[in-house]
């Protein structure tokens, strides 16, 4: 916490020297979500796209921030604008996909995770997310298969995927 503390000191010099940057701005708001000081560090994400509206960085954690306060819609909102200003952003992907998950939104929340395992097949979360998912839309082989290798790969043990699974509860993980 006091790393955090110290941060956020310092930023607020930079910021006082320089306040039209906006990776200050986001660096701030960041510090402060992590200190859970919720309405300041979407502040400071407001502040950042204020300065420039371009700026994919501050819809990202902006979004980010909804999605941890499960403000599935503006979370959407934010990742779609953040995705708009830069396509190749796989963590934003990940954000939307989480978010279209909690709005029951499963064939958009699919394509995301479809997105995002492209590029990094063996991500442990991306793999329980899609596996969520796949057994949402009630694809169970494909659900299964992802947990499995999810499992493998670092994910979460989920009881209720591996009793739907039929799967043992000593799934080998790597």
């Amino acid at each position: 916490m006091n790393d955090c503390q110290g941060a956020i000191a310092d930023i607020d010099t930079a910021i006082t020297l320089n306040p039209n940057k906006p990776s200050y701005w986001t660096t701030r708001g960041i510090a402060k979500f992590t200190l859970n000081q919720f309405p300041e560090a979407e502040k400071d994400m407001d502040k950042a796209i204020s300065l420039d509206s371009g700026f994919a960085g501050g819809y990202a954690n902006r979004g980010l921030f909804k999605l941890l306060r499960q403000d599935y819609e503006g979370a959407v909102q934010d990742l779609n604008k953040s995705i708009t200003l830069d396509p190749s952003s796989v963590p934003a992907y990940h954000n939307r996909a989480q978010a279209e998950y909690g709005l029951k939104d499963y064939k958009e929340a699919l394509f995301d995770c479809n997105f995002v395992l492209n590029y990094r097949p063996n991500d442990p979360y991306a793999l329980e997310l899609r596996s969520n998912v796949q057994l949402s839309l009630g694809n169970k082989k494909d659900a299964c298969a992802d947990y499995r290798k999810g499992v493998q790969y670092g994910a979460k043990r989920l009881p209720r995927i591996e009793n739907y699974c039929n799967l043992p509860s000593n799934l080998p993980a790597k």
